[in-house]
């Protein structure tokens, strides 16, 4: 049997990961002088309350791999094969830490999903799909679906990319005076990026609805995932957009503690495939 392990960068939460049949690993995460384990004792709710009560910016940290060894050698022990799809090498060292410490177990695959939320519950599923198949030949479609993800994103303020060190002070002046937004994506190095810059919510708004749907390149055979923190407000109004073009979301995802951190209350987006 394949047994599929993620990180809770993945902001698949227990109760979804219990339904799918996987296991995830929840990321720490410091704030006030206390340790939290991402998506079991704190979600993104309780994570902006603690930052309006600290004053303090979150530190996030790798789960803890006695806990990460332990799991995957009891899968071994039962003649399991272990598929782990982890947070994006290019935001987090999860990827590398775990790799190297069980870079000498057998029938162990460690993949970079070189994403994140949305678009590693996109690879989860696929991976899914293919149970029965050799793991080359899941490593493989994992691969060249990775290639083919997007993700479109907006974010209500730009205070918070700024905090976690993913946006220049001087970008943030500017955007902050007036009012011009980042639209936020991924790159295929599985980085954060700015892709377009729109005038207020407002107009992201429209440009979320537009942009996976020009030159009709959007996959829509593929799972479609509508992320957002604190508030829907924002991403429903993206999603009438998609509802006119007689498209609709796979998955509503409001995302883990790690995630909305960085991204802020009340941000929206919409991971994506192309053919």
């Amino acid at each position: 049997m394949r047994r599929i392990i993620v990180d809770s960068g993945s902001s698949i939460k227990p109760d979804e990961a219990k339904e799918l049949g996987i296991d995830v690993i929840p990321i720490r995460i410091l704030i006030g002088g206390t340790e939290y384990s991402d998506g079991v004792d704190i979600d993104s709710s309780k994570l902006y309350k603690l930052m309006e009560e600290t004053k303090e910016f979150p530190k996030t940290s790798l789960p803890h791999l006695d806990v990460v060894e332990g799991l995957v050698d009891k899968y071994l022990s039962q003649g399991d094969e272990v598929l782990i799809i982890s947070l994006s090498s290019g935001l987090s060292s999860t990827y590398s830490a775990i790799a190297s410490m069980l870079l000498d177990k057998k029938g162990v695959t460690v993949f970079d999903s070189k994403n994140a939320a949305g678009g590693m519950r996109i690879l989860v599923l696929e991976a899914l799909k293919m149970a029965d198949k050799p793991i080359e030949e899941v490593v493989a479609r994992l691969g060249e679906v990775r290639s083919k993800i997007r993700l479109v994103s907006l974010t209500a303020t730009l205070d918070y990319l700024l905090k976690g060190g993913r946006l220049k002070k001087s970008a943030w002046m500017v955007g902050t005076l007036l009012r011009i937004l980042p639209v936020i994506s991924l790159t295929p190095e599985g980085t954060v990026d700015s892709i377009a810059k729109v005038r207020g919510v407002h107009g992201g708004v429209k440009w979320l609805s537009e942009k996976p749907f020009e030159d009709g390149n959007i996959d829509l055979s593929m799972p479609i995932v509508a992320s957002y923190t604190r508030s829907r407000v924002n991403l429903d109004k993206v999603m009438e957009g998609f509802a006119a073009k007689g498209v609709k979301p796979t998955d509503y995802d409001d995302l883990t503690a790690t995630l909305a951190a960085h991204w802020g209350p009340d941000a929206f987006g919409v991971f994506y495939c192309v053919k």
